[in-house]
């Protein structure tokens, strides 16, 4: 989780820092590249949703900051897009010794999810295009599956957050889990 947070906040955070003068001279944009999973967590991936969501609050503290000084900054609520990110990090199995070895597949498939959605390139052209306007918004949502965090975020302000387990337990597996467990409980008495 540390070096999660290293990357995704206090590097962002120190790149900003040490680059602070050339964009304060340009009159230039800041941008800061979040994840719709810093808005909308699931299961299995909470050190990168908590450093999404901690740099989205960084994000909109720094765009108050910055605009007496002439500077813009952009938020990017990035969705999905193609990119080699899941093929080259490391894959790791379910140790046996975990409860959650029982529902490896469905965790692991979520973990490692692919699909057709938006390439990097199409991403990278449509943040461009939105953050060189002579008045950049203070959020951009680009990428693939981004209406569906938009619509879990008003469930989840109107109902509270067991709308959204509702959804994510079936598909990550914590619902036959949870399942298993009660059976092994109810072997015991």
């Amino acid at each position: 989780m540390r070096k999660v947070f290293d990357i995704n906040v206090f590097g962002v955070l120190s790149t900003t820092q040490a680059f602070a003068p050339l964009p304060l001279q340009a009159k230039g944009t800041i941008v800061n590249v979040g994840s719709i999973t810093g808005r909308v967590q699931g299961p299995y991936a909470s050190p990168y949703g908590a450093s999404k969501a901690a740099l989205e609050m960084m994000s909109y503290a720094m765009r108050q900051e910055m605009e007496p000084l002439g500077l813009h900054v952009v938020h990017v609520i990035g969705g999905i897009a193609t990119s080699h990110c899941w093929e080259n990090m490391p894959r790791k199995s379910i140790p046996e010794t975990l409860l959650y070895y029982l529902i490896r597949e469905k965790a692991e498939a979520l973990m490692t999810r692919a699909g057709n959605y938006m390439s990097a390139v199409e991403f990278a052209h449509d943040i461009y295009a939105r953050i060189t306007k002579l008045t950049p918004p203070a959020i951009i949502w680009p990428g693939s599956m981004i209406w569906p965090p938009r619509i879990v975020n008003v469930l989840v302000f109107l109902f509270g957050p067991c709308v959204w387990d509702l959804v994510t337990s079936g598909v990550s597996g914590l619902k036959d889990l949870r399942k298993i467990v009660r059976e092994k409980e109810w072997e015991k008495k």
